[in-house]
């Protein structure tokens, strides 16, 4: 039997998506007498939105992995958040945003549901627990594989060709190490 490897995506990825399966498919109560609530199922916008990160992380490793000497690192210290990289950096590195690239490659509707969820995310962890509803959770879940695929787009489009680059899984194993 050949060796079977790690493929081009760290198994944190793996582990996300399981996670976010199991957390789809767990039966949620009847709750009455409440107009607004946060959604029993909200871990799938908390688990997908950390799995966006990690994609993200990989990207600009792999997009700025022939970057001279320790520039990499650098910009991506300088720019920690997600936010600064799809916008900001995004910006400065390609002449336009992380969303607008979605936009042009045909994932508007994903671009739009990234930018209501990064919102809305926000507003969870900033004391609004309202701000993930049932219908931000079902949203997310029906968009799970176009995002993905908008990614795989956009990182084909700028991350290919690269002589340094590593396989995202190999990153974050280096990280680990450390």
């Amino acid at each position: 039997m050949p060796p079977a490897t790690q493929g081009a995506i760290p198994w944190s990825t793996f582990v996300l998506l399981q996670q976010i399966r199991l957390e789809s498919e767990r039966p949620t109560l009847p709750v009455e007498g409440l107009l607004r609530r946060p959604a029993q199922r909200l871990a799938i916008v908390i688990l997908f939105w950390t799995l966006f990160e990690i994609l993200i992380d990989g990207f600009y490793r792999a997009a700025f992995a022939d970057l001279p000497g320790e520039l990499s690192e650098e910009l991506l210290q300088r720019f920690p958040g997600v936010g600064g990289r799809l916008d900001r950096l995004y910006r400065r590195t390609w002449g336009t945003t992380f969303w607008k690239d979605l936009e042009d490659e045909g994932f508007a509707e994903d671009a739009a549901h990234l930018r209501e969820l990064q919102a809305r995310r926000n507003a969870f962890v900033h004391g609004d627990p309202e701000a993930i509803d049932d219908g931000l959770v079902e949203a997310t879940l029906a968009r799970l594989e176009s995002v993905q695929r908008g990614w795989i787009c956009l990182f084909n489009k700028r991350c290919t060709g690269r002589t340094k680059r590593v396989a995202m899984w190999e990153v974050a194993q280096s990280k680990n190490a450390k």
